[in-house]
């Protein structure tokens, strides 16, 4: 199986107040015959597939275990606050003169974010970036 642990798939609706016919409905739905749903299935692929891609890693497999509201918290603020840091960045770099240490210190905060989620692919591209975005600092300050 992919070379990673079997994780015990917490229902995100354990977490949720519903009446008990409505969470027999909803485990009817999702568990037919003993056979999972086609769409638990699919997210179950998917997930395998981020991890062996490398787009997730270890640490996403521990966060995952963890209790779902504090998921949705945790991704919740990681896309927020990504979103905004990017967009950030990507002024930065579009002026003329682009203040690397401003654009460089969101980027250290982004591969945090990315680190604390298991987004292995993005905090490597970012460490990445951040190494362009140096060379091309100091190649400025070489000819000012």
């Amino acid at each position: 199986m992919h070379g990673y642990p079997y994780i015990h798939y917490k229902s995100p609706f354990s977490s949720l107040q519903f009446y008990s016919k409505t969470k027999f409905q909803i485990c009817n739905f999702l568990l037919k015959d003993g056979v999972l749903h086609p769409l638990l299935q699919k997210i179950s692929s998917m997930r395998h597939s981020l991890l062996d891609k490398k787009i997730l890693d270890g640490q996403f497999v521990q966060i995952e275990m963890g209790d779902t509201k504090f998921l949705e918290e945790v991704f919740g603020h990681y896309f927020n606050d990504s979103m905004k840091m990017m967009s950030t960045v990507e002024r930065g770099i579009s002026k003329t003169l682009p203040h690397f240490p401003l654009m460089d210190r969101f980027l250290h905060q982004l591969k945090g974010g990315s680190s604390s989620i298991g987004a292995s692919r993005a905090q490597n591209a970012i460490v990445r970036l951040r190494e362009i975005l140096a060379q091309y600092d100091t190649e400025e300050k070489v000819h000012t």
